[in-house]
This record gives C-alpha cells, structure tokens and sequence, in this order.
C-alpha cells in the first residue's frame, strides 16, 4: 500500500495521509485491523459509490469496527478542511 503524506500550509505542524493501492479492499481490511481502529469514517463523492464505496463497504462489514459514510460535493473546495464544520454539524 502506498503513502502520501498531505502537508497544510496554513498549519505547518498539521498533515494527513491518503493511501491507495489497487486491489484496495482486501489491503484496507488489513489496514484497519493492524491499526486497531474503533471506528471508521468515510467522506467520499457520490458519483464514487459504484466504483469505490460499494466493494469498500461489502469488505468493511466483514470486519467488526463500526463505520460511517459521508458524501460531499464533487470538487477541491469540497474537500478543504473548513469543511469539516458542516460534516460535524
């Protein structure tokens, strides 16, 4: 699986990782128990539930951690960290 560390200019000491690799639900699987997660959650666009979230949901049931699906826009300004504030509330 692969890493990529995401930087904030606007927080220097802030960042966050994206993996990816193919094949990921069976690599996520194991991703999620190594690290022992309590929960999951997912923020994802809707136009990627056929391709991404649905296989990634079938494995996620087959493990016991419980998780949450959220979706958003298409598009960078959906994904910036403001948004979160409208994800919470």
């Amino acid at each position: 699986m692969q890493e990529l560390t995401i930087h904030l200019p606007e927080q220097k000491s802030r960042s966050y990782s994206i993996y990816f690799e193919q094949g990921f639900t069976e690599n996520f699987l194991n991703f999620f128990k190594q690290n022992h997660f309590s929960k999951i959650f997912i923020i994802t666009e809707e136009k990627l539930i056929k391709q991404v979230l649905s296989p990634l949901e079938q494995s996620l049931q087959k493990i016991p951690i419980p998780f949450h699906t959220v979706f958003r826009p298409t598009g960078e300004s959906a994904k910036h960290i403001s948004q979160l504030e409208l994800i919470f509330d």
